[in-house]
């Protein structure tokens, strides 16, 4: 409880953000539980798939799409609301970069299966934080949510064209993350002209 009462009723609080969700006493415990478990799970089912999609990559392409994908998300948690905290995704976003380059340079996959589990749980970790701590729209978490998994576009292309398969594995994070980028502008206030 804050100490603010309402006019209405003098019992309860005016404002919604402490009481709302602990109305039953443990009931916001429970729903931050709740959504702890669903993050790992998201995270781990994310691992999984990326790990079973690292064996059809050749070079960088999806590890660059990720780097991308990632410095778009990093746009969206400085709109979301993080002044700061965009510097996180940001420095994710430069080190998967860079291991892409190096994967591009050598023609092997950028992060390799060890690289996949760090990048994935910082990743889920960051959106699930600019969601539940800042102003990140549910569209833009779904978005951010899913664009890792887009890696898996690359399987529409046939075996025989891997430029294809590459640039749809570039694409399919990157485009998803600009999608996500453009729903937190269109949902961001108009500036003040007092500022």
């Amino acid at each position: 409880m804050c100490g603010r009462s309402s006019p209405v009723r003098s019992s309860r609080c005016c404002c919604r953000s402490c009481c709302s969700s602990s109305s039953a006493g443990t009931t916001g415990v429970a729903s931050r539980a709740s959504s702890g478990r669903r993050l790992a799970t998201l995270a781990f089912l994310a691992w999984q798939a990326l790990l079973a999609h690292e064996p059809r990559t050749s070079g960088g392409a999806s590890t660059l799409g990720l780097a991308l994908a990632t410095a778009l998300a990093a746009g969206v948690c400085g709109l979301a609301g993080g002044g700061l905290f965009f510097l996180l995704p940001a420095g994710l976003a430069l080190a998967t970069g860079a291991c892409a380059l190096l994967g591009l340079w050598r023609g092997e996959p950028g992060l390799g299966r060890s690289g996949l589990a760090p990048f994935v749980l910082l990743h889920y970790a960051f959106v699930w934080s600019a969601r539940y701590l800042y102003e990140l729209s549910l569209p833009g978490y779904v978005l951010l949510s899913l664009a890792p998994l887009a890696v898996w576009l690359s399987a529409l292309a046939p075996a025989q064209r891997p430029r294809a398969r590459a640039a749809l594995a570039f694409l399919g994070p990157s485009l998803i993350a600009a999608a996500a980028l453009a729903c937190e502008f269109a949902a961001a206030p108009a500036p003040s002209p007092y500022d």
